[in-house]
Order: structure tokens, then C-alpha cells, then sequence
């Protein structure tokens, strides 16, 4: 099989099949802007990736005339709630976004996306 060949396999299996780890934004016809909603579950994974923590907490974290507001000027770092960072022990691994809710609502998904598969980051 050439690698053209493969790729389009590996495609279809993926489209096909939602697995353990997606890497991908999945996303929902909600009315809303697709791409905008797409771009901004990705800037808060980002954030909760890059700063080990939620942006729930990194909003709490930068806001106001704290010394850290700084950080919220950082290419693609998002500081509204939805961006939860995936930890395995004392590392983090990646991070799950949610956008195109309530903040709320977005953190909710983002933790029970984690929750989903918390048993396989042992």
C-alpha cells in the first residue's frame, strides 16, 4: 500500500470511528460560527496545556491587576472557562477544549470529557 493509499485508510477509520484519543476538534451543529467555536476549543486547550491548570482557574489566576495579567497577551492563550489540561500523575499530557456554550457549560465538557477516560491515563 503506498503512503497516499494509507493515509486515506487511516482517514477513513478515524472519520468512522471516534477512538480513545481524538486529535481533532469535533464539532457540533449548534448555529453558532463552526470555525470560531473550533478555534476557540483549540486556544483553550492550549492555555490549559501550556499552564498545567484550567482556564477557569488561569482566568482566576491572571485577573486584575495581577502580576501574571501579562500572560493573557500570549499568542493563542485564551482566558475564558473550557480548557482543561490532561494529567497522567504529576505530568500533563495534553488538554481537552470546549467552546460554543456557556463558560460553564464548556468547563462541564472539557472535565467530563477527561472523566471519560480517566481510567486509561493510569
Amino acid at each position: 500500500m503506498k503512503t497516499g493509499q494509507m493515509s486515506c485508510a487511516a482517514r477513513a477509520r478515524r472519520e468512522s470511528y471516534v477512538g480513545e484519543w481524538l486529535r481533532e476538534p469535533i464539532i457540533t451543529d449548534s448555529g453558532d460560527d463552526p470555525a470560531q467555536q473550533a478555534e476557540m476549543a483549540r486556544r483553550k486547550a492550549y492555555t490549559a496545556r501550556m499552564f498545567r491548570i484550567s482556564t477557569m482557574e488561569f482566568q482566576k489566576r491572571t485577573a486584575g491587576d495581577s502580576l501574571m495579567a501579562a500572560q493573557r497577551d500570549l499568542p493563542d492563550i485564551l482566558a475564558l472557562s473550557g480548557g482543561v489540561p490532561i494529567q497522567v500523575g504529576n505530568d500533563t499530557i495534553g488538554a481537552v477544549g470546549s467552546a460554543g456554550s456557556s463558560l460553564e457549560t464548556d468547563d462541564a465538557c472539557a472535565k467530563a470529557g477527561i472523566a471519560k477516560v480517566a481510567d486509561l491515563l493510569k
